[in-house]
């Protein structure tokens, strides 16, 4: 490289580190921008496909592109244009040209540049996402519920908060974490966080996100891994919120009133415990579903490490299970989460209990439910995953049926790799919407499990692209995750920031969200310019900040730590 180029770099190095991206409402009011490279911010792993996408307008007429070391701008790689067009005006208003540097390989610290433009700095390893699963672990930990918080890492610091949870109607509901936003704790979220955190830990024990003892909660080095201990924090809770019936309340909150922008130890309003909304009287086979599937699949995992905990959790799951059978199709009809279709959690239920009775129950749900016919991205509202690695990876699952559903994942994973495959930017939706960023996470999940269990590089490319959108390689140019990425989301809708100012990193946003039912003034504002849908996104918090689009949630974040962990 010569003497003029290494300037000229290192003097945009410069001009680059001064300018601000985060405000996204102004960014993405308008298609016509200067050029920007999109790439996953915080890196890839060495041995993987390795992309980035410029606007077709802005690339003009200049073909080549390098790669150069962050520290010091020298250039390792140089490579070409791929000549194809890619046409995504449908989501995000732009066509596109991609370049390909897969075969770097070399660990180290770099940046993309391309003409005039320099990409953020992205990392090459083996172990470049360990922190990442480590952080998002860790944040979860932080929005536990009732305990006093001094964290002296972020600087977040409280009093133990809604004490009242300790006696609400002369009983505990104490412990858990606080979902999202507000103060809510919600059981169906909840056993999806924690089984998005056993699962981990079954399909990696050997990973650092699953042996670590040293991430920083409050059980660190007590000999048991980290995500068993936080895990454990929630199914305590969960057991509390388990009635003596069998059924399971779906919260405790204040609603209809929320205390956004009060500290929670400040919260004025009365909480309560609830079946559904505040008028619901029925309980939901939703939360009894997932509740019996995780606790089923805590028994397993905790039979070694503490036998009568997992006791406890297996009488719990047959509890539920022996309710589920007489309730079997009562919908969750919670306002804020709403699921008409019960089929997924009964999915989940009786594969663990057909599981950890060793074949005796749910064989007869197992061969009625649809569900058996589709793995689709977990979420709140799809966690037949679960019940499917269930199956999977029981050496007592009948060979026949273990052959139906790994039949029925790996299509689905085929078909959600394709449909990533057809979109420039490599994730599966097809149209945005709330939380577009758990069905992509989701998918991710569906992806690396799938590759985990049939050994298909295609489902690992595809499940790393889902990362990769989620860690900038988007229309927004913008990583999703708090801390990680140059430019990066910096107002969480979340009220450790909006009330202390604190970021905790490795908290995901919500993601693009064109539908204006639900929406946020600022988000609303921004749907009516005309904004293409994959840019319907704006970084702000407060009292006018975007709930619709950068809120993000417990589940929704230990999607990510499972991800990331995983791949």
């Amino acid at each position: 490289m010569n003497g003029m180029k290494q300037w000229l770099m290192r003097g945009m190095w410069i001009l680059i580190s001064a300018i601000s991206l985060s405000g996204c409402a102004s960014r993405a009011s308008t298609v016509s921008r200067p050029p920007m490279i999109y790439i996953n911010q915080t890196g890839y792993p060495p041995v993987s496909k390795k992309r980035f996408l410029i606007t077709a307008d802005a690339a003009g007429t200049i073909v080549n592109f390098s790669v150069v070391r962050a520290e010091d701008g020298e250039q390792v790689f140089d490579g070409t244009l791929i000549s194809e067009k890619l046409d995504d005006r449908k989501l995000s208003g732009m066509i596109l040209r991609q370049g390909d540097f897969s075969d770097l390989e070399t660990p180290g610290r770099y940046r993309i540049v391309y003409g005039s433009a320099a990409s953020s700095e992205f990392s090459i390893s083996q172990s470049v996402y360990h922190s990442l699963a480590a952080d998002s672990l860790r944040t979860i930990s932080l929005i536990r519920a009732n305990i006093h918080i001094d964290d002296p890492l972020t600087g977040l610091k409280h009093p133990a908060a809604h004490l009242e949870d300790r006696n609400i109607t002369g009983k505990d509901y104490s412990g858990g974490w606080y979902n999202a936003g507000d103060y809510g704790k919600w059981t169906h979220c909840s056993s999806v966080a924690i089984a998005n955190m056993l699962w981990l830990f079954q399909l990696a024990p050997d990973s650092p996100a699953t042996t670590a003892d040293t991430t920083g909660i409050p059980e660190s080095g007590n000999g048991i891994p980290d995500i068993l201990d936080e895990a454990r924090w929630g199914l305590e809770w969960l057991l509390k919120m388990q009635h003596e019936s069998g059924a399971v309340y779906h919260k405790v909150d204040t609603e209809p009133d929320f205390a956004w922008g009060r500290p929670p130890e400040d919260d004025p309003y009365p909480r309560t415990v609830k079946w559904t909304d505040r008028n619901g009287t029925k309980p939901s086979t939703v939360d009894a579903g997932d509740l019996c599937g995780v606790m089923s699949l805590a028994s397993r995992v905790y039979t070694g490490i503490d036998p009568a905990f997992a006791e406890r959790c297996r009488t719990s799951a047959l509890r539920a299970w022996e309710w589920i059978k007489k309730n079997p199709g009562t919908a969750q009809t919670d306002p804020y989460y709403t699921d008409n279709d019960t089929r997924q959690e009964l999915f989940w239920a009786a594969a663990e209990i057909h599981v950890i009775s060793g074949g005796k129950e749910g064989g007869d749900h197992l061969a009625n439910l649809p569900s058996l016919n589709w793995i689709g991205p977990v979420t709140w509202q799809e966690p037949e995953l679960y019940g499917a690695l269930a199956l999977l990876t029981c050496t007592r699952t009948g060979q026949n049926l273990k052959a139906h559903i790994l039949n029925r994942l790996t299509a689905s994973a085929e078909w959600l790799s394709a449909r990533a495959a057809q979109h420039p930017f490599g994730h599966t939706v097809d149209r945005f919407f709330w939380s577009s960023n758990f069905h992509i996470l989701g998918a991710g999940q569906v992806l690396a499990a799938a590759y985990r269990l049939t050994g298909r590089i295609e489902f690992r490319d595809a499940a790393l692209g889902q990362l990769h959108y989620i860690l900038g390689h988007n229309a927004l140019g913008l990583s999703f995750v708090t801390g990680y990425g140059g430019n990066r989301v910096r107002h969480p809708y979340h009220w450790p920031y909006f009330v202390y100012g604190v970021t905790l990193p490795g908290w995901v946003s919500g993601g693009a969200n064109p539908v204006p039912e639900g929406a946020d003034p600022l988000l609303v504002k921004l749907q009516k310019k005309g904004t293409p849908p994959a840019l319907c996104f704006v970084d702000a918090c407060g009292t006018d900040g975007s709930w619709a689009s950068n809120e993000g949630t417990l589940a929704m974040t230990s999607a990510l730590m499972f991800l990331a962990g995983l791949i």
